[in-house]
Formats: C-alpha cells, structure tokens, sequence
C-alpha cells in the first residue's frame, strides 16, 4: 500500500494528506480517469458528463496540471501512481475501472504494476506499454530544452496537430491549443523527462488478468492503430475498438464513438 505520510519519498508536500482529485462525482461502480500529455482532466468532460450518472467519475490530474499542486522536484510515474493510491485509499475505494489515455495509458500500466487488485477493468486509449526508443528520448529532452527556454508556445505548435485527425473540427482545435498554452512549462518538462525515462511494460501485458479494452483513433498520429491492435494481441482476452473520425485524442473528437465503446465494455 502507498504511504502516503512519507515525506522521505518524492511526495508532493501537502502536510501529509494526499492531493485531492481535480473531479470526483456521481455514485456507482469507479471511473478512474487518465489524461494525456499536455492536458488536464478537461479532456475527459464529455465522459464525465455521460457517466456520472451511474458510475462515480475520478478524474485526476498529474503533477502540475490543472488543479494539481507542482512539483519542484521531477517525477516519475511510480511518484503520481503513488499519489493515485493514496487519494484512493483516502476514499476507501477498493477497486475501480482505470482509463488512461495516451500518457494516462502510461499510468495505468504503472497502477496495474503497484496495485493488480485494485483494477477491476482496464480500458487503454491511444497509447502503448513500450519504453521511448534513442530517437524518441532525444525528441522529448529538445522539447523540454525548447519549453525551458521559450515556454509553452513552441509546444502548442508541435503538439497541437500531432493530438488531432488530419482535418480537425476548428473548435476542438481551438480548445486543444489553449489547454496546452495553459499548461505550466515546468509540470510540461517534468512530463517529458517521466515520459522519456518510464520503463518498458510489454512485459507486463501476459499478467493482465481484469477485463481490458484497447481504444485508436482511427487517424491516430502519435501511436498507429497498428500499435493499439498489437497491445490488445498481447493482453489475453481484451477487446479492440476503432473509434472513426478522430486522432490521438479519440475521446474528445469522438466522444459518441468512445463512450459507446465504453458504455459496451461496462456493459459485459
């Protein structure tokens, strides 16, 4: 079980208690929610909203993003899995289904590896279990040297179109470049450096036993639909789901899309 008193680990200094969760509503079985890189629990308000009313909806933030406090120190993905356990037991919530999307994916896989009992559903949208290759660990390390020097700008321009389908709604464009300016340049470098050093958790994927559901975004720029049907063919028994129309970022240019998919799997 995370301690979440101990202030000889990497632990955000809130006097002991654990950070509190950006949303926490509804009643029913837990909807833990992920959210990718460089967002906030934002990106989940359309299933917030659609799942409130029969499940109880968590949707939390990672270090620095959002409603979360900063972190001055770096982070890993081990330190925010941790931060998830405590605020959970804080709750007395014993078992969940977990959702992460991209970058949440990453945090899934990580409270999946801390705690396999407390999911009792996983469902995995737009994201992959392996470690960064050299290329992609020298990608993130000149993106976080670029937010350092110019801030959040240079991150809206690369990141922006990379998250959306080649012909993006302008609205939803509109929405993903202001929350990525929104974001704050030191959580965005902590992010990348987590990212960039998370371990490989293909090794991990023979050991799911819950019921897990692999989401892609039909025009997925970021990890190929080719990736997220690999990951459901290495997880025994899961369920694979092509959300159309959408990008990296399924759940909010599809959101119809993605919760049937996940109104389905709940369903079982």
């Amino acid at each position: 079980m995370a301690n979440c008193t101990d202030q000889g680990s990497n632990a955000l200094n809130l006097q002991g208690r654990p950070p509190p969760f950006a949303k926490d509503t509804g009643v029913g079985p837990c909807l833990l929610l992920l959210h990718a890189f460089p967002l906030d629990h934002r990106l989940w308000a359309h299933q917030i909203t659609s799942f409130r009313t029969s499940h109880r909806v968590i949707a939390h933030d990672v270090r620095g993003f959002g409603r979360s406090p900063l972190s001055q120190e770096p982070w890993s993905f081990s330190d925010i899995a941790d931060d998830i356990l405590c605020g959970l037991d804080t709750l007395n919530i014993p078992s969940l289904t977990a959702i992460g999307l991209s970058m949440g994916g990453y945090l899934a896989f990580e409270l999946v590896r801390k705690r396999p009992s407390l999911i009792q559903r996983l469902v995995l949208a737009d994201t992959r279990p392996d470690a960064d290759n050299q290329e992609e660990r020298s990608a993130r390390t000149h993106l976080a040297e670029s937010v350092s020097q110019i801030g959040t700008d240079s991150l809206v321009k690369i990141m922006a179109p990379k998250l959306l389908r080649k012909r993006p709604d302008p609205s939803v464009t509109k929405v993903i470049q202001r929350w990525i300016a929104e974001a704050s340049p030191q959580a965005v470098i902590h992010a990348l450096i987590a990212m960039r050093e998370r371990p490989d958790s293909t090794p991990l994927l023979a050991n799911i036993a819950c019921p897990t559901l692999v989401l892609s975004g039909s025009e997925d720029l970021v990890t190929s639909v080719q990736d997220c049907r690999k990951l459901a063919e290495a997880i025994s028994g899961s369920r694979y789901k092509e959300i159309p129309d959408s990008g990296h970022i399924s759940n909010l240019e599809n959101p119809t899309a993605f919760n049937r998919a996940l109104d389905d799997f709940l369903s079982l």
